[in-house]
């Protein structure tokens, strides 16, 4: 579908097909106002037509997002990628859903094409995305696609080893645990958690834990770690992301992304 001028948004009263009858004006209102879900509606241009307080919180710059495109919005790469989305959608009217970290948060994000108001002949894709820890694991991983492309936040400043420390942290593991899942030494580990306190600004292994569960770290792969260190620019050659430091025993990780990390399942 070629990609048509800005026009208004009209959400149109429905009746849902089962249960009581709820005017969609109502569902939209609390869907946007009640809560701090990001919604945003998009055009096949990737403009925004419509967002929400919460989609308005995201804008790099603190002005308001309206009439942005999303590359302005979310960075060039990310919203590139995400306007593949949105195309997609509006041309097949198959809805998506995508896994991708925003801010240094990881969020699920579905996509869905919104119909023409009567008499129109425009269409938009709606996007309601919600950090992955409130949608849970199982749920956040059932028909979504990862991205490629992430704003890792505050942890772009990692390197990919401290990546995966990070998440196994967050998952409650110890210093041991840890050496033990990454097959490393107790000693790299502690040195690796020492540089994590460092640049994050935290001083004990309580509120890196936290880092990892808000962001959403533990909510992903650990096989997709290599994806998020690529995101953040760190990933240019045969294990360059990784930053060892004087006691990393890491392997290399390949120009794909793809390592020595088998356990899809996650920790």
């Amino acid at each position: 579908m070629s990609p048509r001028e800005p026009a208004s948004v009209v959400v149109e009263p429905t009746v849902l097909p089962a249960g009581p009858r709820l005017d969609a004006h109502l569902l939209w209102d609390a869907l946007v106002n009640d809560t701090d879900t990001v919604v945003m509606v998009l055009d096949a241009l990737g403009v925004v037509r419509t967002a929400n307080g919460a989609a308005t919180a995201l804008s790099p710059d603190g002005a308001p997002i309206l009439g942005r495109r999303l590359e302005q919005v979310l960075g060039a790469e990310e919203g590139a990628e995400r306007l593949q989305v949105v195309r997609r959608v509006l041309a097949t009217g198959t809805p998506e859903r995508v896994l991708s970290m925003v801010r240094g948060v990881m969020h699920q994000a579905t996509y869905r094409r919104q119909e023409p108001a009567p008499g129109g002949d425009v269409l938009f894709a709606l996007m309601v995305s919600m950090p992955v820890g409130r949608v849970g694991l199982s749920n956040a991983y059932t028909g979504a696609r990862i991205a490629m492309h992430h704003d890792l936040g505050r942890l772009a400043t990692l390197s990919e080893r401290e990546l995966e420390i990070l998440r196994e942290i967050g998952m409650g593991k110890t210093t041991e645990g840890v050496a033990q899942t990454l097959g490393k030494s107790v000693k790299t580990i502690e040195w690796h958690r020492v540089s994590l306190g460092a640049k994050l600004h935290v001083a004990s292994k309580a509120e890196l834990m936290r880092i990892a569960i808000d962001s959403g770290l533990t909510a992903v792969d650990r096989a997709y770690v290599p994806v998020l260190a690529r995101s953040s620019g760190r990933l240019g050659r045969r294990g360059a992301s990784r930053e060892g430091g004087p006691h990393d025993d890491g392997a290399s990780v390949d120009e794909n992304g793809r390592g020595p990390l088998a356990d899809r399942a996650g920790a």
